[in-house]
């Protein structure tokens, strides 16, 4: 027979028995007082205490036990829980208890303290729970609290124990690749409120900061105005040279391609996902600047913020994990203006316009530029075949070799160090001819024809093939695709997609093939649009059907894009914009 609640109702009725002083057979003794309790209690619930009465110490026979470097008050909490399983965590206790509970072995405490420092992190705090859990050997509190300090670094380096940190400590956090940073403008504006605070001693370090700031992904204008303009970097050697790095790789296409060193990657914070974005295009009859993003993890959409301007057939790219929107159509005529998108806080802004109006141009990115080609112009009624291309570390459009043919409507990708178009139209004929431009030789060369001429494709690059899918010749899309193996310049069929389509999109999201939107069939009126979306598994050779987008979609601009926590940016802007 169990009787529940027995061990409660007894240690209940010793823990009035030790109020009463009844039956007690110590007292722990501190410097402002003295509190009774029962041996046997105090064994079976501290170690310290088990070892203290059990082993051959002195203490074994003493009815009296001193303790040092804990205060009365902290005691009789602890006491209090020994007898209880109970203990009030505050703000005010929390080191005093922590320090006594890891003194006395009472471990229960001790990882209560460091729960309650887990749930208490704040960018105003974090540094100190950090420093304080490394001090007390908390390992589980100073690992979160550390990717607390990564994840909030933006915010904590505006607090007063950011300016505490030692410089070890500084360095392991700004030479991590986990630091979640908008951009390292703010890691060397950091780096300098901390050398400058206590600048005589500190000064000697640094170079070695400046070392951890990844300095060739800042912009020009800033390197220019901000950091060689510090006294502090021009009158450091070591400083110069690492700024001298920088600007060559700015200025010099070799030294982008060659440099692989981690001054020069993008910093991965721990829960970076691709989502791929559609943006822009004809929907519902009218050209839109409504944007959605898709989460392949959750098969989900859900809006993002709508571009500045309304645009259709423009050309959308990723650089530098940010979205760039490329020329295109408004309601009336080409457009050369161009947005960034920036995920970190689902806002636009707009960028230095290219010097030709493009509109059915293709877009892709490599080495840190976007490249803008071929198009059409309605100011001047003619296809192109001039390309541009923007570096967004100096913040403006650089004239390059023209393609060998006049075209619109084809695609465009970037694999192994070059730029592909393939088919298009020149006004008059579908098209099924390749370029490729080396800008190591600023120079395009024509490679094998695609098997089917495609006019109003899309194509994207997976390792080393490029793809080219659906599309139209004359009047009729296609499902159909095929692709390109760089390696033995041979062209083969892939499996078709479920739905033909042409005026679509197709990316490579994180291996796979992700074809959406676009017209699936003749269509004289112009009403007939998609929404749907496929998967294209390459190793198997099979198509999926996704979720569909929110709207339908034709004309528009799709591409991949690494993000963190982007639908918790968009609902909390969102939720901001409503309170307004």
């Amino acid at each position: 027979h169990r009787i529940p609640g027995h061990c409660n109702v007894a240690l209940a009725t010793l823990h009035t028995m030790r109020q009463n002083m009844q039956m007690t057979d110590v007292a722990l003794k501190v410097d402002s007082g003295y509190i009774p309790a029962h041996k046997v209690i105090l064994a079976s619930t501290s170690p310290y205490f088990f070892a203290m009465f059990n082993d051959d110490m002195v203490e074994k026979q003493l009815s009296e036990i001193v303790l040092h470097d804990i205060d009365i008050k902290t005691l009789k909490l602890l006491v209090n829980y020994l007898y209880t399983g109970e203990i009030e965590i505050t703000e005010d206790n929390i080191e005093s208890l922590l320090s006594a509970s890891s003194m006395l072995q009472i471990w229960p405490v001790r990882e209560g303290c460091s729960e309650f420092l887990q749930q208490h992190l704040h960018p105003l705090n974090c540094f100190g729970i950090w420093r304080f859990a490394d001090t007390h050997g908390l390992t589980d509190l100073k690992d979160k609290s550390l990717k607390f300090v990564l994840h909030n670094f933006q915010q904590a380096v505006n607090s007063e124990e950011f300016l505490l940190l030692s410089f070890s400590e500084l360095k392991m956090i700004i030479s991590s690749n986990q630091l979640t940073v908008d951009s390292e403008e703010k890691v060397f504006l950091a780096v300098l409120n901390w050398v400058k605070h206590c600048e005589p001693d500190r000064v000697q370090h640094m170079a070695k900061l400046l070392c951890n700031v990844r300095l060739s992904l800042i912009s020009s204008d800033f390197l220019m105005s901000t950091v060689d303009s510090e006294v502090l970097v021009r009158d450091t050697a070591e400083c110069v040279l690492l700024l001298y790095e920088a600007m060559k790789y700015h200025l010099s296409l070799e030294q982008r391609i060659a440099s692989f060193s981690e001054r020069t990657l993008l910093r991965r914070p721990e829960g970076l996902e691709h989502y791929v974005f559609a943006i822009g295009g004809c929907s519902k009859g009218e050209t839109t600047g409504e944007g959605e993003a898709y989460n392949p993890h959750t098969d989900t959409w859900f809006s993002v913020a709508s571009m500045n301007i309304s645009r259709n057939m423009c050309g959308v790219t990723d650089v530098g994990r940010k979205l760039y929107v490329i020329g295109g159509r408004d309601t009336s005529s080409s457009l050369a203006s161009c947005e960034c998108y920036h995920p970190e806080t689902n806002t636009w802004s707009n960028i230095a316009s290219m010097g030709s109006q493009r509109s059915y141009l293709g877009v892709c990115s490599l080495h840190g530029f976007l490249y803008a080609c071929g198009g059409y112009d309605d100011e001047t009624s003619s296809y192109l075949l001039s390309v541009e291309k923007y570096d967004p570390y100096i913040g403006v459009w650089i004239t390059c070799p023209p393609m060998g043919k006049q075209k619109a409507w084809f695609g465009a990708a970037a694999i192994d160090n070059c730029i592909y178009t393939l088919g298009g139209n020149n006004g008059s004929d579908d098209l099924s001819t390749v370029e490729r431009l080396d800008p190591r030789e600023d120079k395009w060369s024509i490679l094998p024809e695609m098997n089917t001429a495609r006019g109003s494709c899309s194509a994207a690059a997976v390792n080393s093939e490029l793809y080219c899918i659906g599309g139209k010749r004359g009047l009729f899309p296609f499902a159909s695709g095929e692709r390109f193996d760089i390696r033995n310049n041979q062209w083969e069929e892939i499996e078709p997609m479920y739905s033909s389509r042409h005026g679509h999109q197709v990316v490579n999201c994180e291996g796979a093939l992700i074809a959406l939107g676009g017209i699936p069939e003749y269509d004289v009126e112009g009403f007939h649009t998609l929404s749907s979306v496929e998967r294209y598994d390459i190793k198997l050779n099979q198509w999926t059907e996704m979720a569909p987008m929110m709207r339908k979609r034709k004309y528009f601009g799709a591409t991949s894009l690494e993000c963190l926590n982007l639908e918790h940016v968009v609902s909390r802007k969102s939720s901001s914009s409503q309170e307004l």
